[in-house]
């Protein structure tokens, strides 16, 4: 939206369709409330200047709510207000309510009159900036392409801030919408906090004194059920939505007020990625993976970085009167997606996120706006899926996945840990060899993992597996690094959906398709190896980038 422009933007949020269990006919369907939405969020995307408008606070969140999350809310299983958390201008007959509307600002609902009022329910956006101290402007480096860290953290545009809460539970949404940091998550007592900084504390230690919350959803979709956790390692453009029950925690320590810190325990020194220093003065060797895999736990600061101060203080007989929520584990929340099956998958594509040329690339080409490489045939309800591998080249970095337009499940993590020893290229190494991949699927939980996902974290020399199904819109549509400056600099691609039965995504190129990076089953007369690459086609790639710089095919064949 160029100055002094504007557009505007329709949102329908419709569901995409399944065919309902038992339909006798195709035209039996119904939506599929599994891919209903949740915690969104929104940000700026000019293309070249992502990491720019992003590092100045252009970000938002973006709150959805299906009719069974509200009851959820009404019925006090999740935190809130009751029904008076969830009203409905028309049904609750608010239209003739005089108090309805600010005094001062019409059109507007006056303060807690909003059809959405939840004070138990708190989303918190987490940016770090590098604050001129002469100007009080935020400071960005046009010509830093490796990824954005700041030292001074903000929680929706304050740094440091203090929040005051009481002795219930809460629902907190952290969203990552930091450039290029990655954090992990914990809350501590405040005499813990404190120790942590005389003392330092290593991961075991720090283990033994973060406090228990539960988790109920990732991303954009909330869980079927919670799972608890101590710790949670959110990525660029990540969300995590959590339950704290601060009755819970300070139950045990003494009279309130009590303080307690939500702090970052992940070391992270530059755009590269999270890492830790080792005992020989420095040199940098890369964590395994975006949470702890047995035997290799990931590294953590001794000193955690405090990012909020929550302040426990006692409800007042107002508050009391409201039920407390009544989440625990086995509690039911969203409809468990079913797994997408094999026998679902249409069409297996690889995707190779690295380094090349100075800058960031996908399947050894950068960025350009006129072509898509992939073009997944458009299924207008869930007969047929894709399964997408997505490959880190390595050299250390790690790369945040996010695509647009459809969620997907995880299918399986592997993890090449020998090659974390590669990383001084400035360039992903040549790989020379196949990798060694370990199979680490099994440190994500089932509910997890079956949930529905818009990012994935490719930590480095790390393979994912994810399926999903295109259905409803055409495009085109992006997918990226969410490293900000890494797809400034060209590590993003389109795809576009092309429907009809007929349109072969393995073969046939849509029209403003230049070629598919397909493998497997992309085999045809012109593309006899199968392997990673582009289709013949009737002009050169624009730009022209080698496309053997996308490597041989490393995915050894999927049983059919």
């Amino acid at each position: 939206v160029l100055q002094g422009k504007a557009r505007d933007y329709f949102y329908p949020n419709i569901l995409p369709l399944k065919h309902r269990e038992g339909g006798v006919d195709e035209r039996d369907v119904e939506p599929e409330i599994e891919e209903s939405l949740s915690t969104l969020w929104y940000h700026d995307h000019a293309m070249d200047i992502t990491g720019f408008s992003v590092s100045k606070g252009l970000a938002g969140f973006a709150l959805f709510y299906t009719d069974w999350e509200l009851k959820l809310i009404r019925e006090g299983v999740l935190p809130g207000l009751g029904p008076q958390s969830c009203l409905d201008p028309d049904q609750d007959a608010l239209a003739d309510d005089p108090g309805l509307e600010h005094p001062d600002h019409p059109g507007y609902y006056a303060p807690g009159r909003e059809p959405f009022h939840n004070p138990y329910d708190l989303p918190m956006v987490f940016q770090d900036k590098v604050i001129d101290p002469a100007t009080g402007q935020v400071v960005y480096d046009t010509d830093g392409h490796n990824g954005y860290l700041g030292d001074t953290f903000f929680v929706n545009g304050e740094p440091w801030p203090q929040k005051q809460v009481v002795d219930r539970k809460y629902r907190l949404r952290l969203l990552n919408g930091s450039n290029a940091r990655v954090y992990r998550f914990r809350i501590l007592s405040e005499a813990d906090f404190l120790r942590t900084q005389r003392e330092g504390l290593d991961h075991e230690e720090l283990e033994a004194a973060a406090k228990p919350f539960y988790q109920i959803g990732k991303d954009s979709c909330l869980w079927s059920q919670p799972r608890t956790r101590k710790s949670v390692v959110v990525a660029m453009a990540n969300r995590v939505d959590l339950i704290v029950d601060f009755a819970e925690l300070t139950k045990d320590a003494g009279p309130l007020p009590q303080v307690f810190y939500l702090v970052n325990t992940m070391p992270q020194f530059d755009g590269r990625g999270p890492k830790a220093k080792l005992e020989d003065g420095g040199d940098p060797r890369v964590l395994p993976l975006p949470f702890d895999v047995p035997g290799r736990p990931l590294v953590e600061l001794d000193r955690p970085i405090a990012l909020v101060k929550f302040v426990v203080g006692p409800q007042t007989a107002e508050q009391r009167l409201v039920p407390e929520a009544t989440v625990m584990i086995g509690t039911s929340l969203a409809p468990f997606r079913k797994p997408i099956p094999a026998a679902d998958v249409k069409v297996v594509r690889e995707f190779i996120f690295e380094r090349g040329k100075g800058a960031w690339q996908v399947n050894g080409r950068f960025y350009d706006p006129t072509i898509a490489i992939a073009a997944p045939t458009l299924v207008m309800t869930d007969r047929a899926a894709e399964e997408w591998v997505l490959r880190n080249g390595g050299g250390g970095w790690w790369h945040p996945i996010h695509i647009h337009l459809e969620s997907h499940q995880l299918v399986s993590y592997e993890k090449d840990f020998e090659a974390d020893e590669v990383i001084e290229a400035p360039d992903a190494p040549r790989r020379a060899r196949q990798p060694r991949l370990v199979d680490v699927t099994g440190s994500v939980p089932e509910v997890g993992s079956a949930g529905n996902h818009d990012t994935q974290v490719l930590g480095p020399n790390t393979v994912v597996r994810i399926r999903m199904r295109f259905r409803t819109w055409r495009g085109p549509f992006v997918f990226h690094c969410h490293n900000v400056e890494h797809e400034d600099m060209r590590m993003m691609s389109n795809f576009e959906l092309v429907p009809g039965e007929a349109h072969d995504p393995n073969v046939v190129p849509a029209a403003r398709t230049h070629g598919n990076a397909v493998t497997l089953n992309g085999r045809s007369p012109a593309n006899p190896g199968g392997r990673v690459g582009e289709l013949e086609w009737d002009s050169p790639p624009v730009p022209g980038t080698p496309i053997d710089e996308a490597g041989d095919a490393l995915i050894p064949p999927r049983p059919r």
